[in-house]
């Protein structure tokens, strides 16, 4: 069956207005990053790692004390600083909340450890990979038929756009044959159209867990991490994709965003030299400035002016003040 790769340009502008989904994957902090976390003479300040379950640091969790006496929230490597001065000998209780994950309440005082960590179960059950092992089960050939049947009357629902049905029949798939990258690829863009970014890149990663080296499938992990404000991961694995062989319209516009904001101006003016005009507006914009930071002043000024030309509300605005 073939694997429905790629968003469609419309289902991921759509998503772009949706919420806002704030866990993070990265590196557990190690003793020197938490040590660099400020302290306060001999009271010392709490250093307290919000982490889902596999230790990973999840940015913007809300840690709140019970009693009123501070509200702070994880930066991106999901760590906060409770300053020594809002405790006390008496034990304070704070609640942990985060988008997608179940709240948990912990105890503080001053005679508290100064490196805590807290780690948050997600809402949503953790999808299962066969990973690297495959079951005999999964090898027979009546198995294999009855999967690519499954997989391919799924194929059909999702051209219908029935994905009520395409989900039924790829769950049933997936469930014969778990170790398909494309089962889930094609779950994962069920769960885009149905506007369920956390179930999407759960099935993403799945899909690149079992084929790390499909560029598509490491475009459409990419694509969902960036939706999910999720900038670095998205910067890392989409590069990855593209040097992999990876192409997308989009994707090339987001990389080139990224690339520009890490002051990565030739890499970022290259990716946005790919992006049409016509269908994404501020490309001329940003190629400029890209172009303008290495020193193409003649090609940023020429791009420029084709963003005026495109969008002439600004210069009008300019001429006003």
């Amino acid at each position: 069956m073939r694997s429905h790769g790629k968003f469609s340009l419309g289902v991921v502008f759509l998503l772009m207005v949706g919420p806002r989904l704030n866990a993070q994957w990265g590196p557990v902090p190690n003793n020197s990053q938490m040590d660099a976390m400020p302290s306060s003479g001999k009271c010392r300040d709490i250093v307290v790692l919000v982490a889902d379950t596999a230790g990973a640091g999840i940015t913007g969790a809300a840690v709140a004390a019970d009693n009123n006496a501070f509200q702070l929230t994880t930066d991106d490597r999901g760590l906060v600083a409770i300053p020594c001065r809002s405790l006390n000998d008496m034990i304070t209780v704070a609640t942990v909340s985060a988008p997608g994950y179940f709240p948990r309440t912990f105890n503080l005082s001053r005679a508290s450890l100064s490196r805590m960590e807290v780690r948050l179960d997600t809402r949503r059950p953790a999808v299962s990979s066969a990973g690297a092992t495959v079951s005999a089960a999964e090898l027979s050939p009546n198995i294999q038929k009855q999967s690519a049947q499954l997989q391919q009357d799924a194929g059909k629902a999702l051209d219908a756009r029935d994905y009520d049905n395409a989900e039924k029949l790829l769950l049933e798939a997936f469930h014969l044959t778990p170790s398909s990258a494309s089962i889930a690829n094609n779950l994962g863009l069920v769960a885009v159209h149905r506007k369920d970014l956390d179930s999407a890149g759960s099935w993403f990663r799945l899909a690149s867990d079992e084929a790390p080296y499909r560029p598509e499938i490491l475009g459409n992990l990419g694509l969902i991490r960036w939706m999910q404000h999720r900038t670095e991961e998205s910067y890392t694995i989409l590069a990855r994709a593209f040097s992999a062989g990876y192409e997308s319209t989009l994707g090339h516009y987001i990389l080139g965003m990224l690339s520009l904001q890490k002051g990565e101006s030739k890499s970022a003016a290259d990716h946005l030299k790919k992006v049409p005009t016509d269908r994404f507006p501020y490309r001329d914009l940003y190629l400029s400035i890209a172009l303008r930071n290495y020193g193409k002043t003649k090609a940023a000024d020429e791009s420029y002016r084709n963003f005026l030309r495109r969008n002439p509300v600004p210069l009008l605005i300019s001429l006003l003040q």
